[in-house]
């Protein structure tokens, strides 16, 4: 239909997007994270992670590609999800110090229509809250690492014009609009 052609298109370019900054990065440095379903266990099912760029990029001694399942940090439902990072050596320890280590494995799935016809998806998209402090705790740590060993800039070496950017960024970007 002309809407999933839509989303097709819309999500090939996040894909391409996220492949240009991360190359960049390489070049320039800084970190980086991009967050995707895991890879299929069927090999034959398409996935970013099996893309011959990321393949390439993935080469890269510094870029990882950890997979995880979101229940250990308060899903619902299983959601496997697979994490893209770049210079971030500490990030699965960091992540993993938010997880449940208690969580059992969930047997709802979030695959077709539930009873009402709704996408059992929809409601999954949202990160869990303790998924997002893992994250962020992730970013932070990584941040607080380099600027230790004087890798990143102070905040007052910033031009004013791009503190007001990033200001008004973190402020767009921390709304949550439930369902």
């Amino acid at each position: 239909t002309a809407k999933e052609l839509r989303q097709v298109h819309l999500g090939g370019n996040f894909f391409q997007q996220g492949a240009l900054v991360l190359s960049h990065h390489l070049q320039s440095g800084g970190f980086f994270v991009s967050e995707h379903p895991a890879r299929p266990r069927d090999e034959t099912r398409p996935s970013i992670w099996t893309s011959a760029i990321l393949e390439v990029l993935l080469q890269h001694p510094e870029v990882t590609l950890t997979h995880v399942s979101q229940y250990q940090w308060g899903a619902t439902v299983t959601k496997p999800t697979g994490l893209l990072h770049y210079q971030m050596p500490g990030f699965r320890k960091h992540l993993y110090r938010h997880a449940d280590s208690t969580a059992l494995k969930p047997k709802d799935i979030a695959i077709g229509r539930d009873s009402s016809g709704q996408f059992r998806t929809s409601r999954h998209k949202e990160y869990p809250a303790r998924f997002c402090k893992g994250l962020a705790s992730t970013i932070v740590q990584a941040l607080a690492s380099a600027r230790r060993q004087h890798e990143v800039c102070d905040r007052d070496a910033f031009h004013p014009s791009l503190l007001k950017w990033i200001q008004g960024a973190a402020t767009a970007s921390s709304k949550v609009y439930r369902n």
